[in-house]
């Protein structure tokens, strides 16, 4: 019966890194879809934005400033805002369970850079 054991740690191990993996990515997935089903998004916010995620580490860029707009991995070059969010509360925001505005009042986003785009960012509440 010895074998078992490790056998049974085996899948924990691996369910447990699944989540180290973050929804950072899905997430990133659903804003991209979020911004095709909106033309004009991009004409609104008309802004580059970085979007660094913690724990686990992601990043991505937002481009609402030219085209018809779209996310990809990677760092933005010379981005309009940066916002810096724990992947936890990236799921808070885009679930519904959190506002942009509440996170960044308690300290849970920090932005860099052009903070009236924030305002602009409403779409990334309630995503999925």
């Amino acid at each position: 019966g010895g074998g078992a054991a490790p056998k049974a740690a085996a899948p924990a191990a691996a369910s447990s890194g699944a989540s180290a993996a973050g929804k950072a990515k899905d997430i990133a997935k659903k804003i991209g879809e979020r911004i095709a089903a909106n033309a004009n998004l991009a004409s609104e916010v008309g802004a580059l934005i970085e979007l660094r995620v913690k724990d686990p580490e992601a990043v991505f860029t937002v481009n609402l400033k030219s085209g018809p707009g779209g996310i990809q991995d990677g760092k933005a070059d010379k981005p309009d805002v940066v916002l810096t969010v724990a992947d936890s509360d990236l799921v808070a925001l885009t679930s519904g369970g959190a506002s942009l505005k509440s996170l960044y009042q308690h300290g849970k986003v920090r932005v860099d850079g052009d903070a009236k785009v924030v305002r602009k960012l409403a779409f990334l509440e309630k995503i999925g």
